[in-house]
């Protein structure tokens, strides 16, 4: 093994002095709130320590979020005077807006089979959802970024890893910068192992296939990764894009295809101890699962609260992005029944987001218990999914796959059931299963669901058997190791100690 990798976290260094108040830090993000909820709890946690001005670039939706931190900020620490954030709004909008925008596509449409069943969907897609800017916006951005950059001229810049066009210019410019990731940093390092581990021993992210990888299942990773490449090299948005990236000067593939880059810190909500075992590059910093500042139910939402406290409860919560259609609905609802006919004591928390084609009529199977209060119903979750999940009550979440959601969840202890819809939620789905902390509950008809196979994993994850018991002893156990580790407070204190050594040297372009 390379002497600069190691399949240990690297180890963060002891906490220095807090920089002096003219230092400054930019932080660039998309505006989704599984893309953007990092940056939310590290400017949180720079705000409270009162000694960096913050700008922010980004849009609507994030932009208007940072109210609630300065505002949460503001009423932890009653007798500090805040310093304000400085919003800049970017131009266009954000990437998975854009994407859509331009496929004219729904939420819904974001979802593919995985491994061989998908990729024909995948290769269609993909382009638009991974590169999904028109060389004109794409550029707008990057001129925005050079604009504030040179404006703000701030001491480090944090960015978002799927905001490529702001990455360019960073990198362009030689500015000292950090990478901010969201999700597993699996997807950055694999591509970078050699061809025989790539191919062989990891599955790729819209595979969906299991770790380790079976010698049978190993044509069906080498299938999903070749079409990756394809799209990779032979998409014509991403040929146009690499065009007017080189009229600037920029040679390297997308920053979305390819975050790490040598000596720039990169850091992510993972530790290895939650992740496949994987030889680690050292630029990785480890924090631990990166949870945004909530406040309990208990002042939230009494209401939520109050019935939360009347039995074990399993939560469904499928994600911004994730909706469902009618039928699938419908076989959520009676797998749902499986668990309620066999667990009489649990009770659900469902949060349905509905489109306009949604009838009533999907949800039928629950009916008694929706009308007796057993199987509560909402489009909205007024607290947070963190402090629901530390309520104590809940005893099983089910998700899309997400990468906010897989982490939060991992962090509270809680067995997870995945519902996996798309690229890296195949890859969240896989990874419970060889952690042994959940359930991939559609693994058979992703992206669609079987009521039995969706129901026993319900069964299977709240029940009483040897199964379930290690299950949520698994869960339990790297709930704790997650908790020993405050990953806010850990990244924050990674970029006060870059902010102090602000004059090393800057690493070179590219």
């Amino acid at each position: 093994m390379d002497s600069s990798t190691s399949t240990e976290a690297p180890i963060m260094h002891a906490e220095v002095e807090a920089p002096p108040l003219d230092q400054s830090i930019l932080f660039l993000t998309n505006e989704e709130h599984g893309q953007s909820n990092v940056m939310f709890a590290i400017i949180y946690e720079l705000l409270t320590q009162h000694r960096t001005k913050l700008h922010v670039a980004s849009w609507d939706k994030f932009l208007a979020r940072l109210d609630s931190a300065q505002i949460l900020a503001q009423e932890e620490y009653l007798s500090e005077n805040l310093i304000p954030i400085e919003l800049h709004r970017l131009p266009s909008e954000s990437m998975v807006s854009k994407c859509m925008s331009r496929t004219r596509e729904t939420q819904a449409s974001f979802r593919h089979a995985p491994g061989y069943r998908g990729m024909s969907y995948y290769r269609s897609f993909a382009p638009t959802m991974l590169a999904a800017y028109e060389p004109t916006d794409y550029m707008s951005i990057y001129f925005e970024t050079k604009r504030l950059v040179e404006e703000i001229e701030p001491n480090i810049i944090v960015l978002d890893p799927f905001l490529s066009s702001s990455i360019d210019f960073v990198r362009m410019s030689g500015r000292k910068h950090v990478i901010l990731s969201p999700v597993s940093p699996s997807a950055y390092v694999v591509p970078k192992l050699p061809l025989l581990q790539i191919f062989c021993k990891y599955p790729t992210q819209a595979s969906g296939l299991p770790f380790p990888l079976p010698w049978a299942k190993v044509p069906e990773n080498v299938w999903t990764i070749l079409n990756g490449l394809y799209v990779l090299l032979f998409d014509r948005n991403i040929k146009e894009l690499d065009k007017v990236r080189r009229e600037q000067g920029i040679t390297w593939p997308l920053p979305i295809f390819e975050p790490l880059q040598k000596g720039v810190p990169l850091i992510c909500p993972s530790l290895p101890t939650i992740d496949y075992p994987i030889p680690w590059p050292s630029d990785l910093e480890f924090v631990g699962p990166i949870v945004a500042p909530y406040k309990s139910p208990i002042e939230d939402d009494p209401d939520l609260w109050n019935w939360l406290q009347q039995g074990h409860t399993v939560i469904i919560c499928l994600g911004t992005h994730a909706l469902l259609a009618q039928h699938a609905i419908m076989e959520l609802a009676k797998g749902l029944r499986i668990l309620l006919d066999q667990c009489p004591k649990v009770q659900i928390l469902w949060k349905l987001k509905k489109d306009k084609d949604f009838d009533k009529s999907a949800t039928l199977p629950l009916l008694t218990e929706i009308d007796s209060g057993r199987v509560r119903l909402t489009e909205w979750i007024k607290s947070d999914l963190a402090a629901v999940l530390q309520t104590g009550s809940i005893i099983c979440i089910v998700h899309h796959g997400g990468a906010n959601s897989f982490f939060e969840a991992t962090w509270a202890g809680i067995p997870q059931i995945i519902v996996a819809q798309w690229h890296d939620t195949y890859e969240y789905a896989a990874k419970v299963e060889y952690l042994g902390i959940g359930v991939y509950g559609n693994k058979t008809c992703a992206p669609d669901l079987y009521r039995r196979e969706f129901g026993e994993a319900l069964v299977l994850c709240t029940g009483s058997s040897k199964s379930s018991k290690e299950i949520q002893e698994r869960a339990n156990a790297l709930g704790l190791v997650s908790q020993k580790r405050s990953g806010r407070k850990l990244a924050v204190a990674k970029l006060r100690e870059i902010l102090a050594n602000v004059a090393t040297t800057k690493p070179s372009p590219g």
